[in-house]
């Protein structure tokens, strides 16, 4: 291969002394020193035979010591060829260098590989710069020559880019000819042979001339790739660990095999075959065989016959939550009716192999992607089968147990459990994990036997007896830290083990309920404030546990409304017409009997046929009702049907899921498809909360709808005299944070310029602040992923303006300890509440303020609600535009302009007529005549108004404040523009991103853009 690199400098070597023939001079002297003794005598026998093929080649003779050739430029003049080769050494060199050759002085070429410039010293070096073997000439001699080679569209690319990467290396010695022998070699041979690929750091590519010009680059830059990799990781590190997860199992055994027989591990592979090796693993990981849960099915002789129902019969539990444990399934079947065959199907992405499978009591089927798993149960019964695939494929172990009795008996370790099924099959057993120290068998019989657990002992169970164990320490085995012992239930015994392990609890949320039964399209248990979803147990906090239990307490007293005191909660009793008591009746009954509750059902089979007759008695009462009717008492107590009334601190009144507004929106979401995919934030909104804006109570005392997380399902209902629940809309928080952001980005010559780190805000008419505080925690949250320096956070000062001294959250700045339950309970996507507790404690100063003060503080920010009028009116629902959207699945209140008032509340207006919306506009319109001696008017209803004493109160915030945003305001854009008071007002920003009515999230405006 590297004679024709040879050639290709010989060739360059004449071409240079004849183009300057006539410029050399009599007695020049050059020099070309290459790397080696092998290129010197290449090159030198390449010039040799060149010159006589061509006829130019003489002779020259020093003395008798000495004979060479020499190039003939002219019959008068020749180049003398001397090289370091075949004896010849250094000092003789220098002695031709300095001798006349010939009467005629010829000029000399000394070719040597010398590292010294004893022999150069004083030569035209032809590697000097501007000579042909600079790096430079070499370069552009070589771009020349790839352009007007006569080469394929493939070999022209591949010479470019290797140039190209030659020219980028830092490691290459570019005044090294052997550093282009390759390329050297492939344009005096005119094409490239697949021996060249390896040359050139790539594999062999048989599909590159298909590709076409623009394309050829972008291939051979990822042959590249792929090479220097794979050689880089065979020549330096571990070829399986460093490749396992890039390229199949047989690839890999290739190269090792060529590693240890010290061959090149590229031979005798293409690039397409490389790459398919690369293509068929990532389809195997893309794709790996999987198992879900939801492909298991078990039935008796044929899924008609005889179906074993999920999460009643049959559980399927995980060993863990990791990817390995996750594939060792605990499959726990109860076989109440003693059927004698129990077959259990399984589905795979993947077609399972026999080879594959190790199955140990009992029998199997396979057919493609699918296995069948054949049991002949006889009380208890174990098996286990491994699916262990040659390939990447993961392994799944599925242990199985079959139980001739019934589920009520294990209930209790339902969410616990997990089968130990060894190899040898009769050493099975089902371990109970994170077990407390009781352990109850057949619960909810008034036969209660007590026991202590003994290691190794043997217990009976009737039927209609519950057995309780309590558990000591001094019992468990201390070296496998377990309790083994046996139960007998009936005929059947099993055997039990008891593990001192512990289960993390998972907390579930209100909202995070609510999309797992829509996402599973099934409900959740409750049982002793536990709620079960299959073989998963959770637990809820604080308010959405305390919302639970009132439904709990609810149904299983049979309540239509409750009242809530600070020490009890107890019936509120109602008259209502039969055929809605006994639909409501029905409906709850069914919660019970399916031990759920409205918060954690699915309304599907019998749940959702009587929410359906509840809500269609509810509407043929109320559509009972004629314009001009007083209501009556049995109408009146129909608004409370399913409602809690909190006699106590803010006096509130919740709807709970069980209200027939609530139920008649669950029927509408049961409509729509992906319901449970539904982002947190969107769930939020997925509420009848403004299908009925404003309520009264029996003392004729107006109540507004308020905002909360915790239950998603519930409508809460605050006085409206009440301010604590003002800036209470759940978007606040991060408009609070989001408003800090965008005034530092806008003025940040007041902060980083100035070296000011204060950011005041004042807060008016905000109520109990929460939202405010959590938008604070939320802002130090984003400045601490990208501020790690705790000093250089911001400090604020907070000015709040309110006319009562009611319970502020910002109190809880006083006290670390309830600062950091706050911030646990409400705090989001904190790590550390400890550290966020001090930082707030640190970085935050509050004031209380008076709102009737002369003159507000100084702030960079203001943020307030305005105030409604207490006197409610009323207007046509049909004359104000509506709120709804999705046939009343989202709403919100709109405000009007009615001469010189803003009314809010209910509109109809260009609403899509529902079951929903009908039913909303209705008790809208007996909201506004209950509990008095007014006629029903059905397209009237409860309407707020802007009060214009606000005015005075308005000019102190503009005048102290920067920006001044109006939160979830009752007014449009006209306000600010309309009214003479307001005109050096500049509305900066407004967002109507979180309401579905006509109105706006928030505005955000100034009065000083001359001052700024």
């Amino acid at each position: 291969m590297l004679n024709e690199f040879y050639k290709y400098i010989a060739n360059n070597i004449i071409s240079y002394f004849q183009s300057h023939a006539d410029t050399i001079l009599p007695g020049e002297r050059y020099s070309l020193n290459l790397d080696t003794e092998e290129m010197v005598t290449g090159v030198v026998q390449a010039l040799f035979e060149k010159t006589k093929v061509d006829g130019i080649q003489g002779t020259y003779q020093y003395e008798t010591v000495y004979r060479t050739f020499t190039i003939q430029l002219s019959a008068n003049m020749e180049v003398v060829v001397a090289a370091k080769y075949k004896g010849v050494t250094e000092n003789f060199l220098t002695t031709l260098r300095n001798a006349e050759l010939t009467d005629q002085h010829f000029p000399i070429l000394m070719i040597t590989y010398s590292s010294i410039d004893t022999i150069t010293s004083g030569t035209g070096d032809l590697s000097a710069n501007g000579m042909p073997f600079h790096a430079t000439s070499i370069i552009s001699k070589i771009k020349d020559d790839i352009a007007t080679a006569q080469l394929s569209e493939s070999d022209q690319a591949l010479l470019e880019l290797e140039l190209e990467r030659k020219q980028k290396d830092r490691f290459s010695d570019h005044s090294s000819l052997y550093e282009y022998s390759n390329m050297l070699t492939v344009l005096g041979r005119g094409f490239v042979e697949k021996s060249d690929f390896a040359s050139f750091g790539l594999l062999y590519d048989d599909q590159l001339n298909a590709f076409p010009k623009d394309k050829l680059k972008g291939r051979l830059q990822e042959n590249h790739r792929v090479f220097d990799h794979i050689d880089w990781v065979v020549k330096h590190a571990n070829i399986e660990d460093s490749l396992e997860k890039e390229y199949d199992k047989q690839f890999i055994d290739r190269l090792v095999t060529a590693k240890k027989k010290g061959l090149p591990w590229h031979e005798g592979f293409t690039f397409e075959q490389v790459k398919g090796a690369h293509d068929r693993l990532e389809k195997k990981l893309n794709n790996p065989l999987e198992i879900q849960d939801e492909w298991i099915t078990v039935y008796s002789n044929s899924a008609l016959e005889y179906n074993f129902a999920p999460d009643q019969l049959v559980f399927i539990r995980p060993d863990g939550e990791t990817k390995a444990k996750l594939r060792r399934k605990n499959i726990l079947i109860y076989n109440p009716d003693l059927r004698s065959d129990v077959t259990v199907h399984l589905k795979s992405n993947i077609a399972i192999r026999d080879s594959w499978v190790d199955c140990i009591g009992a029998q199997y089927e396979l057919s493609s992607k699918e296995i069948n798993i054949n049991l002949k149960p006889e009380g208890c019964t174990f098996a286990r089968v491994a699916i262990v695939p040659s390939d990447e494929n993961p392994d799944y172990l599925i242990k199985i147990c079959v139980l001739n009795v019934r589920p009520q008996y294990l209930e209790n370790i339902q969410t616990n459990y997990r089968l130990d099924v060894p190899k040898f099959i009769k050493r099975s057993k089902i371990q109970i994990i994170g077990l407390n120290r009781i352990l109850t068998i057949n619960p909810g019989y008034e036969d209660v036997i007590t026991e202590s657990l003994k290691q190794g002992e043997k217990y009976s169970c009737n039927y209609n007896q519950t057995l309780q164990f309590l558990t000591s320490d001094e019992e468990i085995n201390s070296d496998s830290d377990t309790i083994d012992f046996q139960i007998k239930c009936g005929a059947v015994e099993i055997p039990l083990e008891i593990c001192d392990e512990a289960i993390k609890p998972v907390e579930i949320t209100g909202i995070r309920a609510f999309q797992l039964k829509y996402q599973n399209k099934r409900g959740m248990e409750y049982r002793d404030h536990r709620i079960i979803s299959g073989t998963k147990e959770y637990f809820a906090k604080a308010a959405f546990q305390e919302s639970l239990e009132r439904e709990n307490t609810l149904i299983q007293n049979k309540w239509l409304a409750a009242f809530d005191t600070i020490t009890e909660i107890s019936e509120c009793q109602l008259n209502i017409p039969e055929p809605v008591y006994t639909a409501y009746i029905n409906y709850i009954e069914e919660f019970k009997k399916m031990r759920q509750l409205p918060s954690l059902a699915y309304l599907s089979g019998s749940l959702l046929e009587r929410a359906k007759v509840y809500v269609s008695a509810v509407l043929e009462e109320l559509n009972k009702i004629q314009a001009g009717d007083t209501l009556s008492n049995e109408q009146n107590d129909l608004l409370w049907l399913g409602c809690i009334i909190m006699d106590h601190d803010e006096h509130t009144i919740a709807m709970s899921p069980l209200h027939p507004l609530n139920v008649a929106y669950q029927l509408a979401l049961l409509e729509e498809k992906n319901t449970g995919d539904v982002r947190d934030q969107l769930i939020e909104k997925l509420s009848a909360l403004y299908l009925v804006p404003y309520i009264k109570d029996k003392d004729k005392n107006l109540y507004h709808a308020i905002e909360q997380r915790h239950s998603p399902e519930w409508r809460l209902y605050a006085p409206l005299i009440n301010k604590s629940y003002r800036g209470s809309r759940n978007f606040v928080q991060k408009l609070v944070s989001d408003k800090i952001e965008q005034y530092i980005s806008h003025f940040t010559f007041l902060f980083d310029d100035l070296g000011n780190d204060t950011f005041c805000i004042n807060l008016v008419n905000m109520g109990d602040c929460r939202e405010v505080l959590l938008g604070l925690i939320q802002f130090f949250v984003k400045e601490l992923k990208t501020n790690t320096d705790l000093d250089q956070l911001m400090h604020f000062t907070i000015n709040i303006y309110s006319q009562t001294n009611g319970y502020n959250d910002f109190s809880v700045l006083s006290d670390q300890k309830k600062l950091r339950e706050y911030i646990e309970n409400y705090g989001r996507g904190i790590e550390d509440s400890g550290e966020m507790a001090l930082i707030l404690s640190k970085n935050i100063r509050c004031y209380y303020r008076s709102s009737k003060e002369a003159t507000y503080q100084y702030a960079h920010l203001a943020f307030y609600e305005m105030e409604s009028s207490e006197d409610r009116g009323t207007s046509r629902m049909d004359s104000i535009a509506t709120g709804m959207a999705l046939g009343g699945l989202i709403s919100g209140t709109p405000s009007v302009l009615n001469y010189d008032w803003y009314k809010t509340g209910f509109g109809t207006k260009f609403a899509k007529k529902t079951t929903l919306s009908q039913l909303a506009k209705i008790y809208n319109a007996m909201f506004r005549v209950a509990f008095s001696g007014s006629s029903y008017e059905p397209e009237s209803a409860i309407f707020t108004e802007i009060s214009r004493s606000e005015e005075g109160l308005l000019g102190k915030i503009y005048d102290s404040s920067n920006w001044v945003v109006f939160v979830d305001p009752k007014v449009d854009l006209s306000f600010f523009t309309a009214d003479q008071n307001h005109q050096d007002l500049t509305i900066i920003h407004y967002s109507d991103q979180y309401t579905s009515s006509s109105g706006y999230d928030d505005i955000t405006v100034t009065k000083k853009i001359a001052a700024v």
